[in-house]
C-alpha cells in the first residue's frame, strides 16, 4: 500500500480517483501537522477517499509512518502547496469536503491566506455544490477575512461548537486558554465568474520564444548547469543540453511552493529560424517558475548576439 504521492510524478490534470478508484467520496485537509485528525477521520469513514496535503516534509513522514502502522487504506498525503494543488484538480465540483483546521493568518500578506478571494474561488470550483469548507481559526484577521471574502461565494454558518469530535493537540491548546475559537462552514453558492486556474496542456497561451537568426546558429556554449533562486519560494535548475541535428533539449526542473516539476525546454532550427519550446505538456504545468526558467535561458541566447526575438510568450 503506497501511503504518499510524489509530487515529481503524478498526471495533471490530478483526478482523485485515480488514487482513490473505489471510492465515491472525497475528503481533502489541508495542512494536516501531526495527522492526528486526518487518521481519525479516515478511520471512521471507510467509504471516503482522505487527501492529507501538506507542505512540511516532516509533517508529510510523520503520517506515512503512522499509516504504515494502522495499515488504513483509504487515506494518502501528498506534499504540495494546497491551492497549486486545487488549480488542477479535475473534474470541477468532484470533492466532498475540505477542512482547515487552524490556518497560518499570514499576518501582512493577505494574499497568503486561505480567506483570499483567489484561494475562495479555487476552493469553489472544485467542491460539490453540496459540499461543504470546514475552516475553525482564533484569528481576528482570519475571521474577518473569511467573513467579508466569502459573500457572493458561499453561504456561511458559524458556531462555537466544533463540527467534528476529535480535537487537534493545538486545538486542546486554544481551548484550555480560553480563546476565542469559531467553527466555519462554507457552502457553495451559485457563481458565473472565472475560476483562476493555471494553464495546462491544451492552452493557447503556451510558453515559447520564436528568433530570427541573424546568421548560421553557432554550437551553443552556454555557462550551464545553473541553479537559480528568483523567488524565496521558487529554485530552477537547467542543466546543459542534449544535441541532436539542430536541435537542442535542455533539461529543467523547477520547485514552487513544494511544487517540483521535471521537464525539458527544446530549442531548434529552421531555415532563419529558432524556436524554443516546451518538449513535453503532457503532465506539465505552465506556471510562473516554467515562465521564469524559459524567460532567463532565452536570455542567455540572446548574449550569443546572433538572434532576435520575433515572439515571446513567457
Amino acid at each position: 500500500m503506497c501511503y504518499f504521492i510524489s509530487p515529481f510524478h503524478f498526471n495533471v490534470p490530478f483526478k482523485l480517483a485515480d488514487y482513490f478508484p473505489d471510492r465515491k467520496k472525497y475528503f481533502i485537509e489541508i495542512g494536516f501537522g501531526r495527522g492526528d485528525f486526518a487518521l481519525y477521520l479516515a478511520q471512521n469513514q471507510q467509504d471516503v477517499g482522505y487527501l492529507g496535503v501538506e507542505i512540511s516534509s516532516r509533517s508529510v513522514l510523520k503520517l506515512v509512518r503512522k499509516l504504515l502502522k494502522t495499515k488504513i487504506n483509504n487515506i494518502k498525503a501528498i506534499k504540495i502547496d494546497a491551492f497549486m494543488l486545487f488549480s488542477i484538480i479535475e473534474p470541477a465540483f468532484s470533492i466532498d469536503n475540505i477542512i482547515f483546521n487552524f490556518p497560518d493568518p499570514w499576518p501582512g500578506h493577505p494574499e497568503r491566506r486561505v480567506s483570499s478571494k483567489e484561494h475562495l474561488l479555487l476552493i469553489h470550483r472544485i467542491l460539490k455544490r453540496d459540499g461543504s469548507l470546514y475552516i475553525a481559526t482564533d484569528a481576528d484577521i482570519l475571521k474577518e477575512d473569511i467573513e467579508q471574502n466569502t459573500k457572493g461565494l458561499f453561504s456561511l454558518e458559524k458556531s462555537k461548537m466544533p463540527y467534528f469530535t476529535f480535537q487537534t493537540k493545538y486545538e486542546k491548546r486554544w481551548i484550555l486558554e480560553k480563546r476565542d475559537i469559531i467553527y466555519y462552514r462554507l457552502t457553495p453558492l451559485p457563481y458565473a465568474g472565472k475560476y483562476p486556474i493555471l494553464a495546462y496542456k491544451g492552452d493557447g497561451n503556451m510558453a515559447h520564444v520564436i528568433f530570427k537568426l541573424k546568421d548560421k546558429m553557432k554550437d551553443l556554449d552556454l555557462p550551464l548547469p545553473v541553479r537559480l533562486r528568483p523567488l524565496n519560494d521558487m529554485i530552477i535548475i537547467i542543466q546543459r543540453p542534449y544535441k541532436r541535428v539542430e536541435e537542442y533539449l535542455f533539461p529543467v526542473l523547477v520547485k514552487e511552493r513544494g511544487f517540483v516539476q521535471k521537464t525539458f525546454f527544446r530549442l531548434y532550427v529552421r531555415g532563419d529560424e529558432a524556436r524554443l519550446i516546451l518538449d513535453d505538456t503532457g503532465y506539465l504545468v505552465v506556471t510562473e517558475g516554467i515562465r521564469k526558467a524559459m524567460a532567463y535561458l532565452r536570455d542567455m541566447l540572446l548574449k550569443m548576439g546572433h538572434i532576435e526575438v520575433i515572439r515571446d510568450t513567457t
